[in-house]
């Protein structure tokens, strides 16, 4: 048996274990996949939304990941430097994790005390991106995510877009249609007014009224306690969630899709279908960028401070007042958020 140590952590509802790499390799490169598939299971692990391996950054790391193709950063050379690596539960390896960056920098400050970090990430690109985290004291924790831009043509083609937003950081796409269930009825929906833009990970936001147009009696942010409501509207995101990706002309490698509303008190709700997971998570720190971002291109909001409300895990009573601030300076996007450190433990699989 091989022993792995490992913590848990949640941030607004999103968990992940962190496997610590950052002296030595735990799990070998070829089997990271593998791996995340096991331990992210509840039967087979620990149970969680994403695995986040950290490790140094450093050359000899680079090449340990890529071989010889990739391309070193040079910059951000001020402060302590890590790689954040980000395996879903379907062995998938996504760009970025903006409540995972918040997790890692509670788990930095608390494991070797540092406050501050650059956190290489988009490994997958072949580009790493560093992302500066500072924890304020140990669970209240601000991620510079930087600057939203057009998603590249893995996460988006041609063929998707209509339009370039003025501030040329996202695109409008083209209306979709597709068949749903809905209330024990079959449904076609015309989905506009769609907007994707790239946080480090590609994100579709939707903000009313683009969805609900095409659907009649749908409220995704209901304050009812009425169950059947909450079922109803999960199985409407997932449904809405799996025809994006099952549009691999479109998005090839997958999409997040947002669904978002601007408060009475100015405040934007939220739910998020993530990639990667599959489904409907509880929360999405990117997702809660590219919906300030998406809300401050079309008017929506104006402030340079815009207070997220991630709707799905307001749902459960830890999280019933769970808030994502962003802080916008100089065009670049700065999420806070609190985290909690629920357990740490050892791991063990079979070296076989």
């Amino acid at each position: 048996m091989h022993a792995i140590h490992y913590a848990k952590y949640t941030s607004n509802g999103n968990n992940f274990v962190i496997l610590d790499e950052i002296e030595q390799e735990c799990v070998p490169e070829s089997k990271k996949s593998h791996f995340s598939k096991m331990i992210c299971h509840e039967s087979t692990g620990i149970g969680c939304d994403t695995l986040l391996i950290v490790q140094r950054y450093s050359s000899d790391m680079l090449n340990h990941i890529y071989g010889n193709n990739h391309y070193e950063m040079t910059t951000e050379r001020g402060g302590e430097r890590f790689i954040m690596r980000v395996f879903e539960r379907d062995g998938s390896e996504s760009y970025n994790c903006g409540n995972g960056l918040v997790c890692l920098g509670h788990y930095l400050h608390h494991t070797y005390q540092l406050e501050n970090a650059f956190i290489a990430t988009e490994i997958p690109s072949r580009k790493p991106f560093f992302r500066k985290i500072k924890s304020f004291d140990g669970t209240l924790t601000q991620a510079t995510i930087g600057e939203p831009k057009f998603p590249d043509e893995n996460f988006v083609t041609p063929a998707a877009i209509k339009a370039i937003l003025p501030d040329k950081t996202s695109y409008l796409l083209k209306e979709t249609s597709m068949m749903i269930k809905h209330e024990q009825e079959n449904k076609k929906i015309n989905l506009n007014h769609c907007y994707i833009t790239f946080t480090g990970e590609p994100h579709i936001v939707i903000f009313e009224p683009g969805l609900y147009e095409s659907i009649t009696k749908v409220n995704f942010f209901d304050s009812s306690d009425s169950a059947t409501v909450r079922q109803n509207n999960e199985k409407l995101i997932e449904q809405i969630g799996l025809h994006f990706n099952a549009l691999k002309d479109f998005f090839p490698q997958g999409v997040n899709i947002n669904f978002a509303r601007v408060m009475d008190n100015g405040k934007i709700a939220y739910r998020c279908f993530e990639r990667g997971v599959n489904s409907e998570t509880y929360a999405c720190g990117t997702g809660a960028v590219a919906v300030a971002s998406i809300a401050r291109n079309l008017g929506l909001v104006e402030s340079d401070e815009i207070t997220l409300l991630p709707w799905r895990a307001r749902y459960e009573v830890p999280y019933k007042n769970a808030e994502i601030m962003i802080k916008i300076e100089n065009q670049q996007y700065n999420m806070l958020s609190q985290s909690v450190l629920l357990t740490e433990g050892t791991y063990y699989i079979s070296q076989q």
